[in-house]
């Protein structure tokens, strides 16, 4: 996905966002011409489903036209802020994709300091192959932490390698 540099240092400034992934022509391809999309997890398909999804930045971007992504931090679902002071974040995820399912996946966690620029680090959480989920522990040195997932896809053919980026978890230290 395009961009992530800027959204991990919009991140680390403090912005509450979500990540996007569209394209844009005028011809008739429109909507059509890459499979870059942003999937939000909305309760109800109808406007007020969605627009509320979109609202809680309960997004994810992705170059694969039907990757299904679950993440969640301590239960929280992307896009939410929680407080917690324990610096032990038990993530849990779950990825799918029903014209890949036996992909190759790597799945990295981006984490930071939402009020101190440039703090983001990437870990490699795990490699898998195939329709998977998945339980990790990370611990942070941030009382404050924002956490998103990074997965990468890496099909049996290298001409097709696709990305997704979630919406973080923010987790503020208890007062």
């Amino acid at each position: 996905v395009k961009g992530e540099a800027f959204y991990k240092n919009y991140l680390s400034r403090g912005l509450r966002l979500a990540p996007s992934a569209n394209q844009d022509n005028h011809y008739f391809t429109w909507g059509d011409l890459t499979d870059a999309r942003t999937v939000v997890l909305a309760t109800e398909l109808s406007r007020r489903g969605i627009l509320q999804a979109t609202r809680a930045r309960r997004c994810y971007a992705t170059t694969d036209r039907n990757l299904r992504i679950t993440f969640t931090v301590h239960g929280a679902t992307m896009g939410k802020e929680i407080t917690s002071d324990d610096r032990d974040l038990h993530i849990e995820y779950e990825i799918a994709d029903a014209d890949e399912s036996d992909a190759a996946y790597t799945v990295s966690a981006v984490y930071g300091n939402p009020k101190l620029a440039g703090t983001a680090t990437q870990k490699k959480l795990v490699s898998e192959t195939g329709d998977h989920s998945g339980e990790f522990t990370l611990k942070t040195p941030h009382a404050n932490t924002f956490i998103y997932l990074k997965i990468t896809q890496h099909p049996g053919s290298a001409t097709k390698r696709d990305v997704a980026v979630t919406a973080p978890v923010w987790i503020l230290a208890g007062t």
